[in-house]
């Protein structure tokens, strides 16, 4: 879905996002002026849809873009564990189920699988996690735990249907 929010503010040497659907995000990503992009696509052919759009084929062959086809939870597990430089995360909290046969939009939220992932990231390192469609992604007392887990520093900006989280 279309990024209708400033990136500029919360720029990082990387921009990770969950859920590439159109490739609005990877776009806005680029617009704002991160210098590498990384999107994760559920749905197969979604991932190939967005991989074809003008601006984002243009980021791929350039080496600024990457568009990985698979689970965001199981793709940001292992992502966290190498990284070495401070990266916005857009989480996009809401499920594929109707790009992806088999998922339930309600019990299947990627958010807390996530942030769950996420946890086990090297230490220091200074995040910017930014969640949109945050009243599907849970409890509002299991998205703070699941914070706590990530940082005992953490800082939670509520901005409507979007939290900004640095942790």
């Amino acid at each position: 879905m279309p990024i209708n929010f400033d990136l500029k503010q919360h720029l990082n040497p990387i921009f990770v996002e969950t859920g590439t659907h159109d490739g609005h995000g990877v776009i806005a990503a680029m617009e704002a002026g991160f210098k590498r992009i990384i999107s994760v696509e559920l749905s197969p052919a979604r991932h190939l849809y967005a991989s074809l759009r003008r601006p984002v084929l243009d980021g791929i062959v350039d080496g600024r873009v990457s568009l990985v086809c698979g689970d965001s939870a199981i793709f940001l597990s292992s992502f966290i564990r190498v990284v070495d430089v401070p990266c916005t995360f857009w989480l996009d909290a809401h499920a594929a189920s109707y790009f992806a046969p088999g998922v339930d939009s309600i019990s299947d939220n990627p958010v807390p699988r996530e942030l769950n992932a996420m946890r086990h990231g090297i230490p220091g390192q200074k995040h910017t996690v930014i969640i949109d469609d945050i009243q599907n992604a849970g409890p509002e007392e299991i998205l703070m735990k699941a914070f706590s887990l990530l940082s005992r520093d953490f800082i939670v900006d509520k901005q409507g249907s979007i939290w900004i989280v640095r942790i």
